[in-house]
């Protein structure tokens, strides 16, 4: 049975066969039912589909199909050295989230990597930010930035009380923020104020915590329930 879907004005439809290695099967996608392409790919895991910023691609255990938008191209390949498990296309390009690494490909380069401590259980976008959980629970959140992939300090099941200092938040003209994620709590970090001016307050005098109002999607969405 062939897998069908549309991107934009065009059809494709993907078909799966037995090869001579069972490690391996054959994928064929054909576009527009006109134009024909057939490739050899690892075969223990499940084929999968994504679309992104105008651009359809097919993804296996070890290689990503980046399906042409131009009707005279032909698809672009790109091979990976350990299982791949989600894809994502983003206006800087993909992230490619891996057993246990995600990575920034720009065209055909890898440009940046972040090795994870554990195997990758799940992916999924909040906040503007990529969030990846390994099997320990622990989520941590993934920014491009200047081209590069940031990882920001990881949370959840299983680390500990971790103090996390998010250099998005930490603006030179305000207050300096840090969360505190208590491992035992569902909520998600209490934020102190960690200015120069509050750690050393005068002798005698009180300091007060501030909670300007700034956008606190990497602490506030994805917060893993107990």
């Amino acid at each position: 049975m062939d897998t069908v879907f549309v991107v934009g004005a065009s059809t494709f439809s993907i078909r799966q066969s037995a090869d001579s290695s069972e490690q391996h099967m054959k994928v064929t996608i054909t576009r527009d039912d006109r134009l024909q392409w057939t490739y050899r790919h690892a075969s223990w895991r499940p084929l999968a589909v994504g679309c992104g910023e105008g651009s359809a691609y097919v993804w296996s255990a070890r290689d990503l199909v980046m399906l042409p938008d131009d009707h005279d191209d032909d698809p672009s390949v790109l091979g990976v050295d350990e299982d791949l498990l989600f894809v994502f296309r983003t206006h800087i390009g993909w992230l490619l989230v891996c057993e246990t690494s995600v990575r920034l490909v720009i065209g055909q380069d890898e440009r940046s990597r972040v090795e994870l401590g554990d195997v990758i259980e799940r992916a999924y976008w909040s906040g503007g930010r990529l969030h990846v959980e390994d099997a320990r629970g622990i989520t941590t959140a993934l920014s491009v930035t200047g081209g590069r992939l940031t990882s920001l300090p990881a949370f959840g099941r299983g680390i500990g009380r971790l103090a996390i200092d998010d250099p998005i938040l930490d603006k030179t003209e305000g207050p300096r923020l840090v969360g505190i994620a208590d491992p035992d709590s569902p909520e998600p970090p209490e934020l102190h104020d960690r200015s120069p001016e509050r750690l050393a307050p005068e002798r005698g005098s009180s300091t007060t915590v501030t909670r300007p109002h700034l956008p606190l999607a990497s602490h506030t969405r994805g917060w893993p329930s107990q």
